[in-house]
C-alpha cells in the first residue's frame, strides 16, 4: 500500500480503488450497487426492485387493512393476533 500526502487535484479519475473509509459532502454517481445501504434522508424518483424484505413490526392494524383493501388483493380483510384473512381476489 502506498501513503500520499499533499495531493491536490482539479479533476481525478480512478478506475479501480479500494476505500476503507470516505467521507464526502457531495457526490454524483451513474451506477452504485451495495450490499446494506443506510440512509438518514433520501428522495427517489424512480425506484425499480425485483425483491423487497418489509417489517411489518411497526405498522399498524389500520394501515395494513388500508394496503391491502386498497391494493385490490383481499376482500373483507380481518387483522388480528398476528395473522391476516380474507377473500383473495387478485394476484
Amino acid at each position: 500500500m502506498k501513503c500520499f500526502t499533499n495531493i491536490s487535484a482539479e479533476d481525478m479519475e480512478v478506475i479501480n480503488a479500494e476505500i476503507q473509509n470516505l467521507r464526502s459532502y457531495n457526490a454524483n454517481f451513474t451506477y452504485v450497487s451495495a450490499d446494506v445501504l443506510h440512509a438518514i434522508k433520501a428522495t427517489i424518483e424512480s425506484l425499480d426492485t425485483e425483491y423487497a424484505n418489509i417489517d411489518f413490526a411497526n405498522i399498524g392494524e389500520a394501515a395494513i387493512k388500508k394496503i391491502f383493501a386498497d391494493s385490490g388483493l383481499i376482500k373483507d380483510i380481518i387483522v388480528g393476533s398476528g395473522t391476516i384473512t380474507g377473500e383473495l381476489v387478485g394476484v
